[in-house]
């Protein structure tokens, strides 16, 4: 199926019109006849649109779409109003409740497919992110997303007639926000890569080719999500309807109500906002899953499952990884002549030297304490035995300075061993300790590498 669709309506003849039309494009429709029917759906049936009347008894649907929008759980599933009324004053008031649009009846049934065929990939994106979030709420360390505002920001008027300016600085005005007009596409684009702006407002077919820019914004990384609004008459219909399907947000017809251009901009601006906070909340709680908090480094679950996936490549592509274990000699005596505090500071340099040695492809964590592992992909033992070499020189060739203005030398111990075609996580990590084991009992400040000729002909064959 191309998606599924909620039709709420309470007259039966509209509802199977609309799935009639629906269906014949392969979307599976439910069909509700009352708001209380439809939030109930909502819950047990997590469509992906939701085409809803708004002339019904009981409920109308301006408040069942406030009652959608108010649902955490359901809240980011895209609402178009289907009615009779066509009024600026009712289409604001939708737009208000958190209506994605207002098609009029009798429905255009190109209007309805790209509208419907546009939000459903907009849900798609905000499903995929809300299960992040989930993700990131089982693992203890999601952060609920504050209240989300329309109002403020920067936006950018590109190659707009003079008219269409006005409206917009009416609009930023209202809004509180600040508008660049602006003639040359680069330099609009360059602002929206670089995170300047928050909306793009551009006519469909003026001086820049508002189809073909909406086009290569959606298919740059850095303005992928970015709101586009196009700007055109009546009679580019058509044209704005092919915007939509290249990825614009929305679409605003000439002559341009301001009360409306408000409403469609700023459920743009919170609906851009809202995917911004779970994107980056989803980054930084995945680097509190991840990291150990004090030295940036990788944890244990991450370096467990990352060195599990490295060794499968390296099987498939019968490319060499090694793993390096270290440990600061005599930590529990610097703790205990210094105190823990100095001892994380310890640490903290500690990492921040290993950062300086290391490729941006090896991966380093710390296991416990005072020991880290680091993988070295793409490295037969000789060559990570180099890298730990290079490491005990950078720790033990400069002094570490303690909080107090102190020096103090800091020395570490070594072991290297690679992976052979049939090894586990656990004979690596077996070879690699006892490596390090060795260099301890040799007397410290030394890379020991694993004695085990069988897997080191494995990688150098």
């Amino acid at each position: 199926m191309t998606g599924r669709v909620l039709v709420v309506d309470d007259i039966p003849i509209n509802q199977r019109l609309l799935a009639a039309r629906l269906t014949a494009e392969y979307y599976e429709v439910q069909c509700a006849s009352s708001g209380m029917e439809a939030l109930q759906m909502m819950e047990e049936r997590h469509p992906d649109v939701v085409l809803l009347d708004v002339m019904m008894p009981g409920m109308t649907g301006f408040e069942v779409c406030e009652k959608i929008k108010e649902n955490p759980c359901f809240g980011h599933v895209p609402v178009v109003m289907v009615t009779a009324l066509d009024s600026i004053e009712d289409r604001v008031r939708g737009l208000e409740a958190g209506a994605d649009e207002f098609l009029s009846k009798p429905v255009n049934d190109v209007a309805l497919l790209t509208r419907v065929r546009a939000l459903t990939r907009l849900k798609r994106i905000l499903d995929e992110l809300k299960l992040r979030e989930a993700t990131d709420d089982e693992f203890g360390v999601r952060e609920a997303i504050s209240g989300i505002s329309g109002d403020g920001g920067e936006w950018i008027g590109l190659g707009l007639p003079a008219t269409d300016i006005a409206a917009l600085e009416q609009a930023a005005s209202i809004c509180g926000s600040s508008l660049s007009a602006i003639s040359d596409p680069a330099v609009a684009v360059e602002q929206l890569a670089a995170g300047d702006a928050e909306l793009l407002v551009l006519e469909v077919s003026g001086a820049v080719d508002g189809l073909r820019l909406c086009s290569q914004l959606r298919a740059a990384t850095e303005t992928r999500s970015v709101p586009i609004l196009l700007v055109g008459d009546s009679w580019e219909t058509d044209s704005l309807y092919k915007g939509l399907e290249l990825g614009a947000s929305d679409y605003a017809f000439r002559p341009i109500d301001h009360a409306e251009l408000v409403a469609r901009i700023r459920l743009q601006v919170k609906r851009f906002r809202f995917h911004e906070q779970l994107r980056d909340q989803h980054l930084a709680n995945r680097a509190l899953a991840n990291r150990d908090p004090l030295t940036g480094a990788f944890n244990r679950r991450y370096f467990n499952d990352h060195f599990n996936r490295l060794l499968k490549h390296a099987r498939d592509s019968k490319q060499p990884v090694s793993l390096i274990m270290g440990d600061i000699d005599r930590f529990k005596s610097i703790n205990d002549s210094f105190g823990h505090p100095a001892g994380d500071s310890i640490l903290q340099q500690y990492m921040r030297r290993i950062g300086l040695v290391t490729r941006a492809s090896d991966m380093v964590a710390r296991l416990g304490g005072e020991e880290f592992a680091i993988v070295t992909p793409d490295s037969d033992i000789h060559l990570a035995s180099r890298v730990a070499e290079r490491l005990r020189m950078a720790v033990a060739g400069e002094k570490f300075e303690l909080e107090d203005g102190r020096m103090i030398t800091v020395t570490c111990s070594f072991g290297v061993a690679s992976a052979g075609p049939d090894d586990s996580l656990t004979d690596v990590i077996a070879r690699a300790d006892a490596a390090l084991y060795e260099a301890k009992r040799a007397g410290r400040d030394r890379v020991v590498a694993a004695a085990d000729e069988e897997a080191e002909s494995a990688q150098t064959a």
